[in-house]
């Protein structure tokens, strides 16, 4: 969930000693254990509505404990054409200030193009530097699967890029950081209900669980708001079984929604062991988007490029375990033993021979 807050929550949790440049804001995910035992499944988290409307502009500061460490601004730019679906292209750029800054220079600049009515994403693109590190992060999205590029660079080499597709469960609709952050903040079911829903940062999936706490009163710099509280968990998954990563502990986060018309998420709450990241809604507003919605967006990257690289890996994948399973010849029976010969054998067969010579002197 990069949202205006997103990508400071981002820049804040790359300063911390547990967490890594995979982490791009509390992606929610399934309880532990023991929580999960105890209570019946929770359904897949469905919303309804414009997740961001073009126009609209956000505005936040992230905060480390108490302390200002990153800046950030969402924007929905504009509305466009993606090949008959209406949709709308969201751009977010955030970046390290004052101590954060001083602790570990970091930015990030993202573009998504999400379906208008659902909020659904359809690619996104994402550029990512933390330190002397880049990373660049191109992924298409289905209902049940994505696909992505993710390459990584310094000053001295730019890695070989890792691409591939993620297959999610059959109800598992994949969402990017900004098309989470505008789908959840339409969800409003009633208080205590609890669903999952799937989110991609870079490579992984995270599968996020989540709990409609309901309304309650939140005190910020502007004054008293109320807002709509969810709480949720987020735990980072890997492996073709999706299973939760043994090198990943689940992240547990807060969301303040406004319980008005602008539905502006006013406060995002990130619990670590080492410290609390707040991050703060500073500005809202909806300016008068100046675009045509018939015309056709812009591709964010080489689209077919990419699908053309996880088609001939899927190839290879496929080619490899044919020759695998044609190589393994199947297992000859194994020939009885021999029969042994003993004494009794013999006497058996004198026996039965005397036997046939009566039976041919009585004929």
């Amino acid at each position: 969930m990069k949202s205006t807050a997103a990508p400071v929550v981002l820049l804040a949790a790359l300063m911390l000693p547990e967490a890594g440049c995979q982490f791009f804001f509390p992606t929610p995910i399934e309880q532990e254990a023991a929580e999960a035992n105890a209570a019946p499944a929770p359904n897949a988290v469905r919303s309804y509505g414009t997740a961001f409307y073009p126009g609209e502009v956000m505005k936040a500061d992230v905060y480390l404990d108490s302390i200002v460490v990153g800046r950030g601004e969402l924007r929905a730019v504009k509305a466009c054409d993606a090949k008959g679906v209406p949709a709308v292209r969201v751009e977010l750029s955030a970046e390290s200030v004052g101590v954060g800054k001083m602790l570990k220079s970091a930015s990030i600049s993202t573009s998504s193009l999400l379906e208008l009515d659902s909020g659904m994403p359809i690619a996104g693109w994402g550029d990512t530097v933390i330190g002397d590190e880049e990373t660049v992060v191109e992924s298409l999205f289905e209902r049940s699967k994505f696909q992505y590029q993710l390459t990584r660079s310094t000053k001295e080499k730019t890695n070989k890029p890792q691409y591939g597709e993620v297959v999610l469960p059959i109800e598992g609709v994949p969402h990017d950081a900004e098309s989470v952050l505008g789908y959840v903040r339409n969800w409003h079911p009633a208080d205590g209900t609890t669903g999952y829903l799937y989110v991609s940062s870079g490579r992984y999936p995270w599968r996020a669980q989540l709990t409609f706490v309901g309304s309650e009163t939140l005190t910020t710099e502007q004054g008293e708001e109320k807002a709509l509280r969810i709480e949720g968990v987020a735990q980072k998954l890997s492996g073709k079984n999706l299973t939760s990563s043994p090198t990943s502990a689940p992240r547990h986060f807060t969301l303040w929604f406004s319980d008005d018309d602008r539905r502006a998420p006013l406060r995002i709450l990130l619990e670590t062991a080492v410290a609390k990241i707040t991050v703060e809604l500073t500005s809202y507003a909806r300016e008068e988007p100046k675009d045509d919605p018939s015309l056709a967006c812009e591709p964010l990257f080489d689209e077919k490029s990419l699908l053309a690289k996880v088609a001939a890996r899927k190839k290879r994948q496929k080619d490899a375990k044919d020759a695998r399973d044609r190589s393994v010849k199947p297992t000859a029976p194994k020939a009885a033993p021999p029969v042994r010969r003993t004494d009794h054998d013999d006497e058996s067969k004198e026996g039965k021979e005397d036997k046939d010579g009566v039976d041919k002197l009585l004929r």
